[in-house]
Formats: C-alpha cells, sequence, structure tokens
C-alpha cells in the first residue's frame, strides 16, 4: 500500500513513515534513514518522522546515538509532537 501511495504522491508523509518502518522490520537500517530522511525534507513540520528517526537511530547505534536521537526527538516536539513514552524513557 504505501508503494503504491508513493508512486502517485512519492511526498506523502504517512507513506514515508510506513515505508520506513517496513524498513527498519527487515533490519534496513540505512534504507530507513534515507526514507525518513525524505520524509523530513518533504513534510518539516510534521513530527512522526522526526519520532521514527529518533527511533531508528536507538535501534541502530544503541546508546552511542543518543544525542543525535534526541535532537530529532526534540524537533518532533517543536514541531507538535505529544510525549513519547518510550523516548521519553530511552533519552534519559
Amino acid at each position: 500500500v504505501a508503494k503504491e501511495l508513493i508512486s502517485v504522491r512519492p511526498d506523502d508523509a504517512a507513506a514515508l513513515n510506513i515505508k520506513a518502518a517496513a524498513e527498519m522490520g527487515r533490519g534496513d537500517y540505512d534504507a530507513a534513514e534515507k526514507t525518513l530522511d525524505s520524509a523530513i525534507r518533504t513534510n518539516p513540520r510534521k513530527y512522526h518522522a522526526y519520532y521514527n528517526m529518533a527511533k531508528m537511530i536507538l535501534r541502530k547505534r544503541g546508546a552511542e546515538g543518543r544525542d543525535a536521537a534526541r535532537r530529532y526527538y526534540s524537533t518532533g516536539r517543536t514541531f507538535g509532537g505529544k510525549e513519547d513514552s518510550f523516548l521519553e524513557k530511552e533519552l534519559k
């Protein structure tokens, strides 16, 4: 479904986030990062991709990625994202 929607609307934020989630599920973090970068670039005021990028960084880099993940999470909060309990816990 996401693939079909992206073919019609390549900037669709929801479809890009779904695609990135599928890529993360396969363990293809490099592809997920590129997809999330695209989602952020084309929809910079929507917080979901920032949150997903933070989660992906934590999965990929672990504790070494906390600072980068914290920046993405903080940016997402700036754009109206509600508190995410998982990220709050992981980024303390």
